[in-house]
This record gives C-alpha cells, structure tokens and sequence, in this order.
C-alpha cells in the first residue's frame, strides 16, 4: 500500500505561519474534504504530564507539548474542510476535565470553540461513557491480545495522533505512535489500577 506523506517547512509559532503550512501540506496530500467533510475528527494531543513550567526559559509548547498554535490551526483547518465535530483528547494525571487542564497549558478554549463544535474529554478513564470500548489486537499481540480504551478512540470517523517531536529516554524518539502510548487510561493500565480515580503513570506497562 503506498503511503503518501508531505513535509513543509514551519520557522516558528506565529499563528499565520502555522495554518499556512498546515494548509501548503494538506493540499499536497490533495486536500482534506473528501476524508473529513461530515466527519467527527478526535485528535489525540501530546501534554506529557502536567507540568507547564517553561524549560530552558522556553514555553512547554516550544519545547515538549503539543503546541497550542498547532492545535489551532489543524482544528481550524479540520473545520475548513466540512468536519462535522472535533474532539480533542489526552489522558492527563489530574482529577479534572480535559478543558481546565488545556487551559493550565495556555490553551485558548474560546478560540477554539469559536472554530465549531469542538469537545474535550480526558481518556484516563471512563469518561463520559459507562463502558470501556474493547479493541482486539489485528495480530494477536505480543504482550496484550487486545485492549480497553474509553469510548472518544471507536465513537468517531477519523482519528489524528498529533504529536511532539522530540527525543525520548526510552524510545529514542517521539512520533505519532510513540504519541499513542498515551491512549491507554490510567485507571486499567496505571500503577493504580484498576481505579477509574487513578492517576497515576503506567510504569508497569
């Protein structure tokens, strides 16, 4: 199967900038509308904990995090191309909705909201659903024959990992499946569960 891929180039953060660059890679993948019009898109963030301190006197987005700007403009676009509903997902180590620990981050939710109907849901748990949607592993597995996640993964037409790139103490590196480690809640795969108030990492795992 051929996979196409476009890489642009992006200097920094300024918000104009950004969508520009998302628009310039999605129109050399031929656009986006025939994949999202009508669609519910969940996007998968990358926080990596809850600390939103800068490093290195630079903003955690700059640095480690999904980068607010980004998030912007790839929701902005997913609008602009006819989807129907975004999501935007993560599961955090807070006892507290997804769109309070966005706005620790620097999000702008209004703004965001402003764009069309976009929700916010933190996967640590059950959520707003009262079943785990159980995923069966095509090959079997390795290690797990299959997994439960909270409803946002199976409850929607397209799913984006959007990542940080950056290096990582275990992987070497992360990308968009390293982003997907993130997909698993805390409360069946965390050093406290089973918990649906567990928090904790999943170390273990």
């Amino acid at each position: 199967r051929n996979t196409k891929v476009s890489i642009v180039t992006c200097r920094d953060y300024a918000p104009a900038g950004v969508r520009a660059a998302f628009d310039r890679s999605f129109d050399q993948l031929g656009g986006l509308g025939p994949l999202l019009k009508d669609k519910t898109v969940t996007v998968k963030i990358n926080l990596t904990g809850s600390n939103f301190k800068a490093v290195l006197d630079r903003p955690v987005g700059e640095t480690y995090m999904t980068h607010p700007v980004t998030v912007m403009a790839m929701t902005a676009a997913f609008f602009g191309a006819g989807a129907r509903r975004v999501r935007l997902v993560e599961s955090t180590n807070l006892r507290q909705p997804l769109a309070a620990t966005l706005v620790a981050a620097g999000f702008d939710l209004p703004a965001l909201r402003a764009l069309g109907p976009v929700e916010f849901e933190d996967t640590r748990n059950l959520g707003a659903s009262r079943t785990y949607a159980h995923l069966k592993v095509p090959t079997g597995g390795h290690l797990f024959e299959h997994f439960e996640l909270n409803h946002s993964y199976v409850d929607t037409d397209v799913f984006v990992s959007l990542c940080k790139l950056k290096t990582h103490g275990t992987t070497g590196i992360t990308l968009t499946m390293k982003n997907l480690f993130g997909i698993t809640p805390n409360a069946l795969y965390g050093d406290e569960a089973p918990s649906e108030d567990g928090v904790k990492g999943r170390g273990r795992m």
